[in-house]
């Protein structure tokens, strides 16, 4: 005959085990124990998959951004395109003299 806990009501109540009632009781506890252990441990995996798994999920996001960006369409830009279109971007950046030289920012040292 098992015992169930279900019957005893809250802790708190006056329920005093009888012999038989007491070896029941050990022998749940006993059980509830192991299974608790076990479950632990299966969570203790699970967490550890879990890191696995976000841990390949990162790599595979950087290697997939990695992979796209060598498809940008602003890859298959002249270089000199490029240049002209960082000009208009950023005007005040790159100023010119007489000599064809420029400078980065004003009043800068020349750059060749």
């Amino acid at each position: 005959m098992s015992f169930n806990l279900a019957n005893v009501g809250p802790h708190s109540s006056e329920f005093v085990p009888s012999t038989l009632n007491a070896s029941s009781i050990t022998q749940l506890a006993k059980e509830r124990k192991r299974e608790f252990e076990s479950c632990n441990r299966m969570v203790t995996e699970a967490h550890a998959k879990l890191q696995d798994l976000l841990l390949m999920q990162k790599d595979l996001e950087t290697d997939y951004f990695k992979a796209a960006t060598l498809l940008a369409p602003i890859r298959r830009l002249p270089d000199e395109m490029l240049g002209r279109i960082m000009l208009f971007a950023f005007p005040n950046v790159f100023e010119w003299n007489e000599h064809h030289q420029y400078k980065i920012g004003p009043g800068k040292g020349d750059v060749q």
